[in-house]
């Protein structure tokens, strides 16, 4: 193997071993900036004037409920995916509602933070991304590649060799309802959906 290959190889064992924990702290540090919210509209604490005449029953007040416990659960890692897809939803109606009627770039109408914290909580919720390893809900995955993905991949000195490897990590990522013991019940025929689309790679 070339030394280009053995470096390439040692850079996708890095990345490969570190991606759950960078995933987790991106999740869990996403999770504490938007727990904020709910909270100063909630709970007013910490104190923003915006939010002190907020209310529990109106917008303002469904919103927080929907920050405080959403941004809990995602700093657990408790159903991480389906809250994430409610909180993606939350923040691209906050940004259309709240931030577009005041011009059409965000950095004029203050919608960046929105659009931010929506294409997170997007790709929180993909089968891709994974939830990493500090989480309630979904067991850690194994950082090691399988016999046959390392025979297969073995000179990353190939053409395309470690875009493949790094695809086959995300593979190996992808959720299985076996890791979520909240959700076994429902069988593994969502196995073969989360994985089908990287099969194909």
């Amino acid at each position: 193997m070339s030394t280009d290959g053995r470096s390439g190889m040692k850079w996708a064992e890095t990345y490969v071993s570190w991606q759950p924990c960078v995933l987790s702290l991106l999740r869990i540090m996403t999770g504490l900036l938007f727990l904020q919210y709910g909270m100063a509209k909630l709970l007013k604490f910490p104190a923003v004037p915006l939010f002190k005449d907020v209310t529990l029953f109106s917008l303002l007040g469904l919103a927080g409920t929907v920050e405080l416990i959403g941004g809990a659960l995602v700093i657990l890692g408790l159903f991480t995916r389906p809250v994430a897809f409610i909180l993606a939803g939350e923040m691209a109606f906050a940004y259309f509602l709240g931030h577009a009627p005041g011009g059409f770039l965000p950095i004029l109408n203050g919608g960046n933070l929105a659009i931010l914290f929506c294409f997170v909580f997007f790709y929180c919720r993909s089968p891709a991304a994974g939830l990493g390893v500090w989480t309630l809900c979904e067991k850690p995955k194994e950082a090691n590649p399988s016999a046959a993905d390392s025979n297969s991949l073995s000179d990353l000195s190939e053409p395309g060799g470690l875009i493949k490897e790094i695809a086959l990590s995300w593979t190996r990522a992808a959720p299985s309802v076996r890791d979520f013991p909240c959700l076994s019940a429902f069988g593994g025929k969502a196995d073969k959906l989360a994985h089908s689309e990287f099969v194909r790679l």
